[in-house]
């Protein structure tokens, strides 16, 4: 694309992941908009957010209102280009949630094994509400049928414990 495509005040970037405007959600922080999933700013512009909230990008909103109450801890947030690339190369931590902290190209996906921390919280899903069903565990990080393997599920009990 050209600069010229991009609303006014924005330019284009080559190698970027911005074709998911259904991760992008309002929020006051990325947590808050991952959790609420309640107003969507699909042009990915804070002026399309209520009050002081503001556009956070790449949220897990497209795959449905998570199913858990308390942020994974930030040991889990690493850089990737998808959430399989950030979970088996565990290269570039982000532990605010926010991309700002990845490279370009690259987005901040929570729930990575990275830590190996609690392997008792991984469970295998086509994304984390669906890990969170509790339907099948992670055998040394590895998953059946091209599934992908999510930590700080709620399969064992609430994630605050594990903060």
């Amino acid at each position: 694309g050209l600069s010229s495509d991009c609303p006014d005040g924005q330019k284009c970037f080559g190698y970027t992941p911005c074709m998911r405007e259904d991760t992008f959600y309002c929020g006051k922080s990325f947590d808050e908009a991952s959790s609420t999933c309640t107003d969507p700013c699909p042009s990915g512009l804070d002026a399309e957010c209520p009050g002081s909230e503001t556009c956070h990008k790449y949220t897990p909103c497209a795959d449905g209102i998570p199913e858990f109450s308390t942020p994974p801890p930030d040991d889990s947030y690493y850089c990737g280009k998808s959430f399989d690339d950030a979970d088996n190369t565990c290269i570039t931590p982000c532990p605010s949630g926010s991309a700002a902290e990845c490279p370009v190209g690259e987005a901040c996906f929570a729930h990575t094994t990275c830590s190996m921390l609690h392997p008792e919280t991984f469970f295998c899903g086509s994304s984390f509400n669906d890990a969170s069903s509790c339907a099948v565990p992670c055998e040394d990080g590895v998953c059946p049928d091209g599934r992908s393997c999510y930590a700080y599920t709620p399969c064992a009990g609430d994630i605050a414990a594990f903060l």
